[in-house]
């Protein structure tokens, strides 16, 4: 690219540097886990509390792509 030029101490940190990371707290995950293609073996979807579908939401899920929704125990 014309007139930019970047190095690579730009991108990467000194030894000497000290830097802080800010960890937040995860989300809880909600009762509720949606199972996608491949059945129970397939890839498994836990939203966050509070982001879980409606009932109608979760309905034409099921209908129109086959993912299954299931409340755990």
């Amino acid at each position: 690219m014309v007139g930019y030029s970047y190095k690579l101490s730009d991108y990467v940190a000194d030894a000497n540097s000290s830097y802080s990371i800010a960890v937040s707290s995860m989300p809880k995950h909600s009762n509720w886990q949606c199972t996608f293609i491949g059945g129970p073996n397939g890839p498994v979807y836990n939203p966050s509390e509070g982001n879980e579908p409606n009932w109608f939401h979760r309905k034409m899920q099921e209908l129109c792509f086959g993912f299954k929704w299931r409340k755990k125990k």
